[in-house]
């Protein structure tokens, strides 16, 4: 019994959130594969460092992790299991369109509300219960939309048999 509590112990020890100093590594992960070093103050300060491709960003002693479940800022920018949205900060979101990606169409909650990643909603209130998914203030949409043309997007979220008619109208 002793064993499985140090066990259990170190396994929630090493967990983080997002955007909170590991003491172990005086790092901050700011999302599932990004990270900053922490200031004297314990703050996430300076240049956004990025694991490699397959690795996350985790509370360890080793930052970048290929272990999925290790990852500190679960739920951020991850489609929910039903490929409906993804929560990119406190109160914003992107719509997944039926895809495990996070489109660019972005939406955001109401001064009041917040993004719940366990919300069918999107969005929900912190007095009834909802807890922001992703941390920060919600200023920014976590999103580079420059980054994709339109031809890729379109590319990713193409389906066969969507549609009765094919583009040889």
């Amino acid at each position: 019994l002793a064993l499985g509590v140090f066990v259990g112990i170190r396994i929630l020890g090493i967990r983080g959130d997002c955007n909170v100093c590991a003491s172990v590594s005086n790092v901050a992960c700011i999302s599932n594969t990004s990270y900053q070093f922490c200031s004297g103050s314990a703050l996430p300060a300076g240049p956004v460092y990025t694991c490699p491709t397959g690795y996350y960003c985790t509370a360890n002693d080793v930052t970048c992790n290929t272990d999925v479940a290790q990852r500190s800022c679960i739920g951020c920018g991850t489609c929910d299991s039903g490929n409906t949205f993804a929560c990119l900060t406190a109160r914003t979101f992107a719509l997944c369109l039926g895809t495990s990606t996070p489109s660019q169409i972005i939406g955001s909650c109401g001064l009041s509300y917040v993004c719940d990643f366990n919300n069918p909603y999107i969005c929900g209130s912190p007095a009834a219960g909802s807890q922001a998914t992703c941390p920060g203030d919600g200023s920014g949409t976590g999103l580079d939309v420059s980054a994709t043309t339109p031809t890729t997007y379109c590319s990713i979220v193409q389906q066969h048999g969507r549609f009765p008619y094919g583009i040889d109208l």
